[in-house]
């Protein structure tokens, strides 16, 4: 299938030779409209230059590769349009900036703003427009009386725009930064201990809960960044001195920021991806480092994230979008360090483990050269012959609401640790771009140790083993000595949801969880772990209601105990049915040592938190599991906790404890040859080497993010590494691990 300019193919894209030849042809055109912009090019990518060099070059340049790529796929006119949708739209934040924000809000105070009479105003200005109101039709006649010294309407539009900043919810044109109090960052009510959310937003089930950002919305963050990199005070990715890292991978915000104002959709991904090309994988309702370390610290953030996903939105939503997505993951001009894959180099590395930190670093080794052949111990289901050997035109056409998404089991916390809060059809993107690569193979339901050693993955002719095996063990509740009914870890109840389709009408898995439920932590799984019980519950007495009518009755069988609960499922599912969902007022709760405005998931994401409340969550600050009670069947019925008013005894009938990891050394433990170091690498044996990388790594341990940096980070020194010493000649590799670990008649992609 023909799709490409400039005789391409589908399959050049995938080609290292074809895509020089492709860099090669833009770097002829490039010269033929700015030779001086191309020799600063061919520079650059010899001499390293300073970050302001870089990015000044990276500017320039941007637009060029928007143009030649739009070429390439002959979407130019799409492209276009987003163009001219960020010029129509200019108005409306240039009004915000330099009239509502630096006239109206400080001409009138608050109590004078709202005794005007904001219908009467409006009739006002729309007698000055002579056309119907939008906030766009206003800001551009504001626009122009500025440039004119039109007094009359300007008076008439200060004392409107003053009395709708101070409106409940308003439009992107009058919502102002508000100033940030570090101990009041979500709004509460408190009573006893407890905190709870003035404020509703009701969950239904499992579909994606976030409805991402408009494109207007999108533009007003863009153009709330000061664009600081000129100054190198771009703290969103470098990180404020001696507080906040900023972005763990370092991405070139404030220059995104700036090419999106202007209206380079396409470059402004491009630039994310110099540094993030699973950007995927990040974004909006995933990683927030960037907006702690904004430079903005007494108001609110840029929020950064959102404008990354719609940036990569906009882009996959053009025609042949995933593929312009997947090419910029390998051939990109702005990546002055790797503007295209290099050949072969022979070498062979297995990477344990499939989450962030394993899928980034098989990209990186893949550009590379390297040979990548990729392990997990998830059953991960195969994608389709036609999706790795066929271009995809629309990005419309690999989504699913996630209610009716069968987990794939790739992606590692990504898939079972992340919740309904991010789409998960983003997933297919990231393997797709590795399972294309003909040096790459991936082999499922494998454990690293057991159905392969490291001995024998030298033996047959791994050159390397890098570990990205995730978490280690969770932390147990020191309070249970004994096995109790109803009390399970957070992490495994999470799991279980999502990989057992348990979320699904049809589903026959048999995760059961009763009310009242308490979540035991303070970080951002106790938090998702207390919005997914809270949602599940319902979904579950209800297909258990569904099964009993189709049955007639219950079994005979049933113990009393059994029989009791499958009363309670039956009674709960039909006030569901009447509308009563009174039951989940006080269906979830989470349990924490310190204050709210202590726990993790305040301090890391607060906006999580309020949004978790917001569906019915709510917080017990200042209190410490002291004793677990059980009925007479062995089942949870209360926890006693320990308060600063003394102890207190709450209703309980799951019990989810949430409360950390232990570093993960179980490889370390079973192989006695394995040493730890407080580098990215670890010796094994003398010339075999192995890397650990994401939580295995005490400074990237935590985060989505921060694995995927311990990918970034380390994989030059992994490369150094294999430099060392010579390839294994192994060219039946795949076929060697077919044998061992594949079902027979399974053969490798």
């Amino acid at each position: 299938m023909t799709f490409l300019s400039f005789g391409f193919s589908f399959q050049d894209l995938y080609d290292p030779l074809a895509l020089q030849k492709l860099d090669t042809l833009f770097l002829t055109k490039l010269a033929e409209e700015d030779a001086v912009l191309e020799k600063r090019l061919r520079l650059a990518r010899k001499i390293p230059l300073s970050s302001l060099e870089e990015s000044a070059l990276l500017l320039d340049l941007a637009p060029y590769v928007e143009e030649f790529v739009g070429t390439l796929f002959g979407n130019e006119k799409e492209i276009h349009a987003l163009q001219q949708n960020t010029c129509h739209l200019a108005p409306l934040y240039q009004c915000k900036r330099l009239f509502v924000q630096r006239q109206a809000a400080k001409a009138t105070s608050k109590e004078d703003a709202l005794s005007f009479n904001g219908e009467q105003l409006k009739k006002e200005v729309i007698a000055f427009l002579r056309e119907p109101y939008t906030d766009l039709c206003f800001a551009r006649h504001v626009v122009k009386a500025l440039e004119a010294n039109n007094t009359a309407f300007l008076e008439v539009a200060k004392k409107y725009a003053a009395w709708a900043l101070h409106q409940d919810n308003p439009s992107i044109l009058f919502r102002l930064p508000r100033k940030i109090d570090p101990e009041a960052l979500i709004p509460l009510n408190k009573a006893h201990n407890i905190c709870t959310s003035p404020h509703r937003t009701p969950r239904s089930g499992f579909n994606c809960t976030d409805p991402g950002v408009t494109l207007e919305q999108a533009l007003d963050q863009a153009q709330y960044c000061i664009v600081c990199h000129h100054q190198s005070k771009d703290s969103c990715s470098k990180g404020l001195a001696n507080k906040e890292r900023g972005c763990p991978l370092g991405q070139k915000i404030s220059e995104m920021n700036s090419l999106r104002t202007q209206g380079y959709v396409l470059g402004a991904l491009a630039m994310i991806m110099v540094d993030n090309p699973m950007v995927a994988a990040t974004g909006n309702r995933i990683c927030n480092d960037c907006m702690k370390a904004c430079i903005f610290q007494k108001q609110e953030a840029v929020n950064i994230p959102s404008v990354e996903t719609q940036t990569l939105d906009s882009v996959l939503n053009l025609p042949w979008g995933v593929e312009i997505y997947s090419l910029l993951s390998r051939w990109n001009p702005l990546n002055l360090k790797r503007p295209f894959p290099k050949t072969s180099s022979g070498y062979k590395v297995l990477v344990a483990g499939m989450g962030p930190a394993g899928f980034t670093l098989a990209h990186y080794l893949l550009n590379e050269g390297h040979t990548v052949v990729g392990m997990d111990r998830l059953k991960i289901k195969p994608l389709s012959q036609e999706l790795l050997t066929t271009p995809i035109s629309s990005w419309k056409d690999l989504q699913e609401p996630l209610s009716q998404r069968i987990p794939e089991g790739f992606g590692g916390v990504s898939e079972y640790g992340i919740t309904a809060r991010w789409d998960k059809n983003y997933l297919k993107l990231i393997r797709l771009l590795l399972e294309r690569r003909s040096h790459f193979a991936l082999y499922d339901g494998v454990r690293l140790g057991e159905a392969l050693t490291l001995p024998q993955a030298f033996e047959i002719g791994f050159d390397h083993v890098a570990l990205c095996l995730g978490a280690g063990r969770p932390r147990p509740l020191e309070i249970l000595t004994e096995k109790v009914k109803g009390v399970r870890l957070a992490g495994s109840f999470l799991m279980d949801l999502q990989l057992t389709d348990a979320t699904h009408e049809h589903s026959l898995t048999n995760l059961q969880i009763r009310l009242p439920i308490l979540v035991v932590g303070g970080g951002l799984t106790a938090v998702d772990t207390a919005t997914e019980a809270l949602a599940y519950y319902p979904i579950q007495v209800e297909r258990f209601s569904q099964r009993t009518e189709s049955l007639g009755s219950f079994p005979s069988s049933l113990s009393k105990e059994e029989r009791e609960t499958a009363e309670e499922f039956l009674k709960h599912a039909r006030e569901f049915r009447a509308g009563n969902r009174s039951l989940l007022e006080k269906g979830a709760t989470i349990v924490y040592r310190k204050r709210l405005t202590d726990s993790p998931s305040y301090r890391l994401n607060a906006e999580e938190l309020d949004l978790a409340l917001r569906q019915g969550v709510r917080f017990l600050e200042n209190a410490t599991p002291h004793e677990v009670k059980v009925d007479a069947s062995g089942h949870i019925e209360s926890l006693v906790v320990t308060t600063p008013q003394g102890l207190q005894e709450i209703p309980c009938r799951t019990l989810l404890i949430s409360i950390g990891t232990h570093p993960n050394k179980a490889l370390e433990q079973e192989d006695l040859h394995l040493k730890t170091e407080q580098d990215v690498l670890i010796s094994y044996k003398g010339k075999d080497r192995v890397s650990f990388f994401g939580d295995l790594h005490p400074i990237y341990e935590g985060n989505v993010v921060k694995a995927m940096a311990s990918a970034k980070d380390g994989y030059p020194q992994l490369c150094q590494v294999l430099s060392e010493c010579s390839p294994s000649p192994t060219p039946d590799l795949f076929e060697k691990l077919d044998r061992l670990l594949r079902p027979k008649g399974k053969q490798s992609a």
